[in-house]
C-alpha cells in the first residue's frame, strides 16, 4: 500500500508559497528608494467613487427693504398740477389753494 503524505507537509508547502509570493509582490528589500511595484489587487481594484455633495446656498432671512423717505409736500400749484399727490395733506392744500381760482366763475365787475 502506498504511503500517504503527512497533512502537515501540505501546510508547510502552502505557507512557503505564500511567503514567497508576498516577498515577490512587495519588491523585496530595495534600498535604492524605488517604490514597490503594485500588486495585482491594487491594479485591478476600481477607485471608490464618492458622489459630490451638492452645495446649497445658505438660508437667508427675508429682509424687508427700507421704506423710502417721503418727499416733502409741495406748495406751488404749478409744481403739483398734472402730477400725483405726494400725501393727503398736499392734495388738500392743492384743492383749497389751486382749484378754486381756476374753477371760480369770472365776475365781470364792469357790468354791475
Amino acid at each position: 500500500m502506498p504511503r500517504r503524505p503527512n497533512p502537515i507537509f501540505f501546510v508547510v508547502i502552502g505557507v512557503a508559497f505564500t511567503l514567497i509570493a508576498l516577498g515577490l509582490n512587495m519588491g523585496g528589500d530595495s534600498k535604492d528608494g524605488a517604490e514597490p511595484t503594485p500588486t495585482l489587487a491594487q491594479e485591478t481594484m476600481p477607485a471608490t467613487v464618492v458622489p459630490p455633495t451638492p452645495i446649497l446656498p445658505a438660508a437667508t432671512a427675508m429682509s424687508v427693504p427700507p421704506t423710502p423717505t417721503p418727499l416733502p409736500d409741495r406748495t406751488s400749484c404749478a409744481e403739483i398740477m398734472g402730477t400725483a399727490y405726494r400725501s393727503a395733506a398736499e392734495r388738500e392744500w392743492y384743492i383749497q389753494n389751486c382749484t378754486s381760482s381756476y374753477l371760480a366763475p369770472q365776475r365781470n365787475d364792469e357790468a354791475a
